[in-house]
C-alpha cells in the first residue's frame, strides 16, 4: 500500500463528513490536490461516495456508489476494501462489547452486511488476500447480527 493511498484513506472520510454538498466537496478536493498532490486527490475522489448528501433512497445511493467504484483503478479498490474491512471490524467489536444491542441497530448492521457483499462483488479481483478477508469479515458480522437478533425474539 502506497503512502498516497494511506493519505487518501484518511482524507476521504473528511470529504464525506465535512463537505455539506457537492460544491463544498469539489472545493475540498481542490484543496487536497493543492496540499497533497494530484495523485492523492484522485484517490480521494475515487474513495469518496458520490451519493453522500443526496436525498435519494439508500438503495439508489449505494448503487450509485458501487457504480462509481467499479470504474476506479486497482489501488483505489484496494483502499476501499481496507476501509470496508475496518468498518465491518468496528461493527463486530461494537456488537461483541455490547455497544450495539438494539434491534434497530442490529437490523441496520444486517443491511450493511448485504451492502458490503454487493460492494465486495464490485471490488472483486483487486487483491486476493483482501478479498478473502473482506468476505470472511462480512460472514462474521452477518453471523453475529443473526445471533443477536435471535436473542431478541
Amino acid at each position: 500500500v502506497s503512502v498516497e493511498l494511506v493519505m487518501a484513506l484518511w482524507l476521504h472520510d473528511v470529504a464525506e463528513d465535512v463537505a455539506k454538498d457537492d460544491k463544498e466537496r469539489q472545493a475540498l478536493f481542490g484543496e487536497i490536490e493543492q496540499f497533497f498532490g494530484s495523485q492523492v486527490a484522485e484517490m480521494v475522489r475515487g474513495l469518496t461516495n458520490p451519493s453522500k448528501g443526496l436525498k435519494a433512497p439508500r438503495e439508489v445511493r449505494k448503487q450509485m456508489d458501487r457504480t462509481h467504484l467499479s470504474h476506479q483503478r486497482r489501488e483505489v479498490k484496494i483502499g476501499k476494501k481496507l476501509d470496508r474491512i475496518d468498518n465491518l471490524q468496528e461493527s463486530i467489536e461494537d456488537i461483541q462489547a455490547g455497544r450495539i444491542t438494539s434491534v434497530k441497530d442490529l437490523q441496520f448492521n444486517g443491511i450493511y452486511v448485504e451492502e458490503s457483499a454487493m460492494l465486495a462483488d464490485v471490488l472483486s479481483g483487486a487483491h486476493e488476500a483482501l478479498e478473502v478477508e473482506l468476505r470472511t469479515t462480512i460472514k462474521v458480522l452477518k453471523w453475529l447480527v443473526v445471533q443477536k437478533l435471535g436473542q431478541h425474539q
